[in-house]
């Protein structure tokens, strides 16, 4: 340990005398070593201030996961101050998430998703379950990578960067490092920082590559190729943890690689001569996954190398600040947004050329847009279809091209769900169900996709749709459904609650029927019209004495829908909207005529971290429907203080305000989980009689919540008040604002 200090402190003292005296020193040839440590690597930008502020040449640089990003940053040509801006700025979040913004995903399969409160998919092909080989595909941060990098999309030959640069992965199949010098540079950053596990290997000449820090953390051999007279290594690995810090299984699998990185690093730091630089900043508090502590990281960076390398000698200082980055001038990093002469496709995903090209907005003879080209692939990337999609502009002929490239999902198109729709107000009311759905979709090359979703429990029910796309641009759709669902219907004398049900009536219904309609507004809305038909039966269980009655009901409907919330669980922005109008026609095969109303809106939005959503809802008859129309309330946010589904009328409303707030708003990596902090008020009834709609008589309710994701779905517990002293403790699983 104290012989790593000498050498550190001799090679500060050698670099010191040599820039006061403006001699030898400017005649070395240095390289910079960038090591890998995921959120701690951005301290790496802050060594680059300090070599900024003693102008030190860097005549190559090489690095290893972060290190690669940092290092590929500078061999591009940005400056050490748009490094920083770049990392500061930079939305890692969405760097480290596979999915789009809801929005973006076509209105039919939001509607899907909203029928299975699940997020994780079981996808499925011949062989049985196709497990991913990552938790993430990268593909934002594939993109993100794209773009910052693309002023060097011409260089294939990394020695002809600004500054020669070398990208340090791991062969996943040998274990070997392997050295990248020549290709997209995009590509072997991403790569490097293909954290078994948690990113998708990339491929490269044939090989699968992973992190570089599991074979060489602090790549210094990747630099033997250039003539360099000495090294400034940057050490950002987290150290190995004491016996008092390992305490559960998460934290042994941290030490496992922690042990593996460290052991390679110590290794690297022995082959360094005594004109070699480390530095190792103090990253105390700071995690791999910490990238909300940017600054921070930043700042530890430069007070360790100024530490290392002293003051910048008076006699240095450069006037102009532009001059302070050696290769700042070279026009590599000088990025135009060229015209697009021509678009080519390269898909092998299931669905046609014409449906990419149709969703590709960028058009020929315009110059790029890449935020709208970026927005286009999301929206691409949202059909659940592909792998990857990446663009790169090529020049051929003289003119430039934007090259799209689509890769086939490599799992498959078939998966499943399964999950628990779950509500108790611990009193004995609850509604139980184990939910399961399985979806084949990519049919056709329009994307037909059917889908079939089951609940056991005390609502069961088992429903088949089939949507089917007809035109390229996935506008215009037909979709037939048919299904059987089953629940329990509590009414109560005077809907006084404390009191047992009077009649409880288990009414269970086989209907089926087809819509067609239309997509608006870029997927945000939809416009549907359908017919259905349905034979129900009501067959009391508790109460009064009465006959088993069979009903049948047969409507045309017309729906107009907006939704752009970005979450069903726990929205923080978004507007979601819904009117349908029902005409129930003796004519059409229904036991009663009556036409129905049905209106549902609401709004979200957040003011710092507070999300705040405020929705309301009815149904509305002209007259009194039959049992087909009877619908519930009661339970968590649907008057939270009583039991789920226990008053039920022909006519209801509901309006509601909920507030929630991220306990732990910085969480960055999918793997994270988020609790959420809730309250709500919410007003509402329902009615048998349509003379009986009164706002007087509408309840007022009010919760306390927590809330959070689960393996089975979004979960929440929560406390309830209704008027007249009524609570309920719930637990509930499943969507709440769908």
């Amino acid at each position: 340990m104290n012989n790593k200090w000498v050498c550190r402190a001799a090679g500060a003292l050698a670099l010191w005398c040599g820039l006061m005296a403006n001699t030898a020193s400017a005649e070395q040839r240095t390289g910079l070593v960038l090591s890998g440590g995921g959120a701690r690597g951005l301290a790496h930008i802050g060594v680059l201030k300090a070599l900024k502020e003693h102008n030190i040449t860097v005549d190559a640089v090489a690095g290893t996961s972060m290190g690669s990003i940092v290092g590929g940053l500078y061999a591009t040509g940005y400056s050490v101050d748009e490094i920083e801006q770049i990392a500061v700025e930079m939305d890692w979040r969405e760097a480290f998430s596979d999915t789009s913004p809801r929005s973006h995903s076509l209105f039919a399969y939001r509607q899907l998703d909203a029928g299975a409160p699940v997020d994780y998919r079981l996808r499925i092909n011949r062989d049985g379950i196709a497990l991913p080989r990552a938790a993430l595909q990268g593909q934002h941060l594939t993109l993100i990578l794209d773009e910052i990098f693309a002023p060097a999309r011409d260089v294939q030959d990394f020695d002809h960067l600004a500054v020669p640069y070398r990208a340090v992965a791991a062969d996943l199949v040998t274990g070997e490092q392997v050295i990248l010098k020549q290709g997209r540079l995009s590509s072997a950053v991403r790569a490097s920082m293909s954290i078994p596990g948690l990113l998708e290997p990339i491929v490269i000449d044939d090989r699968l590559l992973v992190d570089g820090g599991i074979a060489n953390n602090i790549p210094i051999t990747a630099l033997d190729d250039q003539q360099l007279d000495r090294l400034i290594v940057v050490d950002v690995g987290s150290p190995r943890w004491t016996k008092e810090d390992i305490n559960s299984f998460g934290q042994v699998l941290a030490q496992l690689t922690a042990l593996m990185v460290r052991n390679n690093s110590d290794q690297s730091l022995a082959q360094l001569d005594e004109q070699d630089i480390v530095i190792k900043p103090d990253l105390d508090g700071i995690s791999s996954s910490g990238f909300t502590q940017a600054q921070q990281a930043i700042d530890a960076g430069y007070a360790a190398a100024m530490a290392v390398l002293g003051p910048p000698p008076a006699n240095t200082a450069i006037a102009d600040s532009a001059q302070s980055d050696q290769h700042h001038v070279s026009p590599i990093a000088v990025e135009t947004s060229p015209i697009i002469d021509e678009i080519q496709i390269s898909n092998s995903g299931v669905v046609s050329d014409r449906v990419i090209a149709a969703m590709i907005n960028q058009r020929t003879g315009e110059p790029l847009d890449r935020a709208r080209i970026r927005d286009d692939i999301s929206h691409i990337y949202a059909l659940d279809y592909h792998d990857s999609i990446r663009y790169q502009l090529e020049n051929v002929d003289g003119k430039t091209r934007l090259h799209v490239q689509a890769k086939e999902r490599h799992t498959s198109n078939t998966f499943a769900q399964l999950g628990l729709q779950f509500s108790d107000d611990m009193r004995g009311d609850a509604t139980f169900g184990i939910f399961g759905s399985l979806r084949v979709a990519g049919l056709n090359r329009y994307g037909g996709t059917a889908a079939v979703f089951a609940n056991l429990g005390s609502r069961p029910l088992l429903e088949a749709r089939f949507f089917q796309p007809i035109d390229h641009r996935l506008i215009f759709f037909v979709e037939p459904v048919a299904g059987y669902r089953s629940d329990d219907i509590d009414l109560y004398f005077g809907n006084d609650i404390t009191e047992p049900a009077a009649v409880t009536l288990r009414r269970a219904e086989t209907f089926g029927g087809l819509d067609t309609g239309a997509a608006i507004f870029r997927q945000r809305g939809e416009v549907r019209v359908g017919a259905r038909a349905l034979r129900g039966e009501v067959d009391p269980k508790v109460g009064f004495l009465i006959e088993r009655d069979t009903y049948h009901d047969r409507y045309l409907f017309s729906r107009l829908s907006w939704d752009t919330y970005d979450d069903l669980a726990f929205p923080s922005r978004g507007i979601r909207g819904q009117y349908e109008y029902q005409e129930h026609n003796t004519e059409f095969g229904a036991d009663v005529d009556y036409h129905r109303n049905l209106f549902d809106i609401g709004i979200a939005t957040t003011v710092a971290d507070i999300s705040i959503v405020a929705e309301a809802k009815a149904a509305i008859s002209n007259t009194e429907p039959g049992a087909e129309a009877i619908e519930p309330l009661g339970g968590f946010l649907s008057l939270s203080g009583l039991p789920p589904n226990s008053i039920w009328g022909n006519h209801s409303a509901l309006g509601r305000v909920v507030v929630s707030k991220p306990l732990r708003p910085n969480l960055i990596l999918p793997a994270s989980v988020q609790i959420y902090a809730g309250a709500s008020y919410e007003l509402g009834n329902v009615w048998i009689d349509r003379d009986d709609v009164d706002t007087d008589s509408l309840l007022s309710s009010g919760s306390l919540f927590l809330g959070t994701r689960t393996p089975l779905g979004p979960g929440y517990v929560s406390i309830g008040r209704t008027e007249g002293d009524l609570y309920a403790f719930n637990i509930y699983f499943g969507y709440v604002f769908r």
